[in-house]
Formats: C-alpha cells, sequence, structure tokens
C-alpha cells in the first residue's frame, strides 16, 4: 500500500462511527484496524525495515494504553486514568512529542485573484466565529458571545474537550464550522454569530485529520504515532441525549492534561503566555450534504486560565479575553434585509476545485455572513494581567539588571512605584 491509499483510506475512516453497544469493543477494532493498516504500508516509504519495525511496535503500545486508560475509566478509577494517560503524553517518547504544535497569528495570508487571473497572497486578519441561539435577536453584545460566565459554571455541561463545571471556549474556523458543531443543526436563521479576531497570537497542540503531505521524509512517523490519538478523539457521538459520553473521554482527559501542566508551569514559570493554550482538531460533523471539506471544519478548544470567579474579580477569564477581539452578535436574516444589490452567481470555469469550492462557500449564506462579520466592528474586554509566575514572586538578579515582565491590557494603565522606603 503507497502513501496515497494508506492516506486516503484513513481520511475515509474519519470521524469513527460506532458499530457496537461497547465503546470499548468499537474504540479497540479501530485501533487495531489502524496497526493492520500501517503494517500494509509499503516498506520503501520507510528509512528502513528496522524503522518500520520499531514504528509499528510504538503504535501498538500506544494503542494498548489508550485502550488501559478506557478501561480504568469504566472500572471507576478515574484518577488512574488520569495519571496513566499523562503518563503517556509526557514521557520522554511520549505524545506530546509526536502531535505537533499548530500557531493561531494575529495575520492569515490568503490567495486572492487578479484581475489579469494571475494569484497573488494577501495578509488578512485572523478570524475565527462561534455561533449561538437566542430567541430574541435584538440588541445582543460581544460580552454575551464569550465562554459561559465563571459564576454561571453551573450552566457548564460535558463538551468533547470540557468536563462539567469547567468553562471552555469553543471557536470555529468558519461560520459553517460552527453551525454543524451545533448537533442538532438548528435553522440557520435562528442563529447568530460573532467574529473573533486574533489579538495576540498563541500556540495549540494539533490534531485536525493530517494532510497528505505530511506523510514523508522525518514527519512520516511523527505522524504515523500521531494518528491513534486523533481516532481516538474523532470518536462520533452514538447517544446524543446521554449524559454520560464515553466519546468523550480521551479528548477531555487530553484537556484536563493540558490544564494540569500549564496550571504547573505557571506556578513555577514566567506566566502563561508560552503556552499552549489548548487543542485545534476537524470536527466528527462532516456532512456529505455540503461540499467544503474538512478545511471548512476546524475547531479549537481554549480552556479557561484565569478562573477564580470570585467577589471582586471578573466573571470571564482575562487571559483568554486577551487573545481576542469580539465583533457583536449577527444573524443572516437581518443582515440579508439590510442588502440592497442582489448577489451574482458567475459561471466562468474555475482552473481547480479548490477555487470552485471557495467560490461556493463565498457565495453561500455562510460566507455572506462571514463577510458581514469581517466588516464589522470588534470590541476588547477589559483585561489586565501580567506574564509573571501565579504566586507574585519575581526574582531580582543579584547584579541588579532589571526584570523584566510582559504585561497584557486591553486599554491604557498607569504603574505606581512605591518608593523602597515604603516597601513593606
Amino acid at each position: 500500500m503507497n502513501i496515497t491509499e494508506f492516506y486516503s483510506k484513513q481520511k475515509q475512516s474519519l470521524p469513527i462511527i460506532r458499530e457496537n453497544g461497547d465503546f470499548r469493543k468499537d474504540l479497540e477494532a479501530v485501533l487495531t484496524r489502524y496497526t493492520e493498516d500501517v503494517k500494509q504500508i509499503d516498506v520503501e516509504i520507510f528509512p528502513s525495515q528496522a524503522i518500520k519495525d520499531e514504528a509499528l511496535e510504538k503504535i501498538s503500545t500506544l494503542s494498548d494504553k489508550i485502550k488501559e486508560v478506557v478501561g480504568l475509566y469504566y472500572d471507576g478509577r478515574r484518577a488512574n486514568a488520569l495519571q496513566s494517560f499523562r503518563g503517556q503524553m509526557e514521557c520522554p517518547d511520549g505524545l506530546f512529542e509526536h502531535i505537533g504544535l499548530y500557531s493561531v497569528n494575529t495575520i492569515t495570508l490568503k490567495n486572492h485573484r487578479n484581475d489579469d487571473g494571475g494569484l497573488k497572497q494577501v495578509e488578512e486578519p485572523t478570524i475565527w466565529f462561534r455561533a449561538r441561539v437566542f430567541e430574541d435577536k435584538r440588541e445582543h453584545t460581544f460580552k454575551e458571545m464569550f465562554h459561559i460566565p465563571l459564576n454561571k459554571r453551573e450552566k457548564v455541561s460535558t463538551q468533547r474537550y470540557s468536563a462539567p463545571g469547567y468553562p471552555c471556549l469553543y471557536l470555529g474556523n468558519t461560520v459553517y464550522s460552527c453551525w454543524e458543531e451545533m448537533h442538532r443543526k438548528p435553522h440557520f436563521d435562528d442563529l447568530m454569530f460573532s467574529g473573533f479576531r486574533v489579538r495576540n497570537s498563541f500556540t495549540v497542540y494539533d490534531l485536525r485529520i493530517p494532510k497528505e503531505d505530511e506523510f514523508s521524509g522525518e514527519n512520516l512517523i511523527k505522524v504515523l504515532l500521531r494518528i491513534p490519538l486523533i481516532i481516538s478523539c474523532m470518536v462520533r457521538v452514538k447517544n446524543t441525549d446521554d449524559p454520560f459520553k464515553p466519546e468523550y473521554i480521551i479528548p477531555q482527559l487530553l484537556i484536563e492534561t493540558i490544564i494540569c501542566n500549564n496550571r504547573e508551569k505557571w506556578q513555577d514559570q514566567q506566566g502563561p503566555c508560552d503556552m499552549p493554550w489548548g487543542v485545534i482538531y476537524t470536527s466528527t460533523h462532516i456532512s456529505k450534504d455540503f461540499p467544503y471539506g474538512t478545511d471548512y471544519l476546524e475547531n479549537i478548544a481554549l480552556p479557561v486560565i484565569s478562573c477564580d470567579g470570585s467577589d471582586g474579580s471578573p466573571d470571564y477569564c482575562e487571559v483568554l479575553a486577551s487573545l481576542f477581539d469580539i465583533t457583536d452578535p449577527l444573524c443572516y436574516e437581518y443582515e440579508a434585509l439590510k442588502e440592497n444589490d442582489a448577489r451574482v452567481y458567475w459561471n466562468e470555469p474555475l482552473e481547480t476545485d479548490e477555487e470552485k469550492i471557495e467560490k461556493q462557500y463565498r457565495e453561500s449564506k455562510m460566507g455572506y455572513l462571514e463577510s458581514c462579520i469581517r466588516k464589522g466592528k470588534f470590541y476588547t474586554f477589559p483585561h489586565l494581567f501580567f506574564d509573571m509566575p501565579k504566586d507574585g514572586s519575581i526574582v531580582i538578579p543579584q547584579d541588579g539588571s532589571p526584570a523584566f515582565i510582559k504585561v497584557r491590557a486591553g486599554g491604557d494603565w498607569e504603574c505606581n512605584v512605591i518608593p523602597p522606603d515604603r516597601q513593606i
């Protein structure tokens, strides 16, 4: 089996559709099938037979560990499951070494066609999207589109990458992705969408379905070892109304591992700014009814970092608030009523399927609403925090040289210096 055949088979198998009543049997069957598929890859793809055998051994060990973790969870030993999972993620050759980081930057390069037909790359602000259903679509603000407030934790239900009671911000890279993530697919005109323009760049762990060109060179082994985790995180929920969803076990343990690591790093090092903040992943809600493909179905999950929520502190995470400027929510129904000109659909031939898909999306309701959001006014949550250890201690070098502290603020701020003779 060559790489193209292997890649096509893996991509078609995702998301995983359950076939049995027992989640453990479904997951074991899929992981076993994946190991068998790797065995069928032509040995010439690898540097040597020995390296292929080593990769297969690691894949088998990783798959066994995932099954062990799920078994511990089913056995009522959740703490042991988390400990075992963290051990696999953080060991010297663990999964954190193979997942890779994705940088969410303030600027995105996009291809635009010139009047002469040529393509050029244009810098655009990076904007993500979030959707909510409101019974009354009038006079809602950007403040209602952030994560569930910290003082309303009881409203936080279980989600793929977040446990009950712990707020998490979910965003989609397109309006279409947000709509698909609404599970029951509400009427599109009933939804309101806000744009989240990236204010400060940040990184997340990359759990998207890999591209075919990633299965080459030095990256080949990393991708092959990453896929069992992607598989375990991309099992479509079988019973959406059930309180317990076993399909969420591995994704939730992953996000909890990230939270634990970030807490420990923030306690000991210079603050939260250089941490992997969450994950980027491909939606499990891939529909054959729309032609856009997985590139339009990417989501990020960002658990709150500053989460005190006590009296006197904001009811939102100031650290997450520093990442985005946010628009007030819009709905297609109202925006279409404001449009005076008829929208035109062109029929000129296009050179590639990618261009055709992009054009189809741009002319859809979803693409039209995105263009309205991008032209809207962006607002910033008030925030002020220092990139310093959580315990507040700052070590001044013995030679008297300054210690630098990064500050993130939503607006102007003042610093009052206390004279040495007045310090406690």
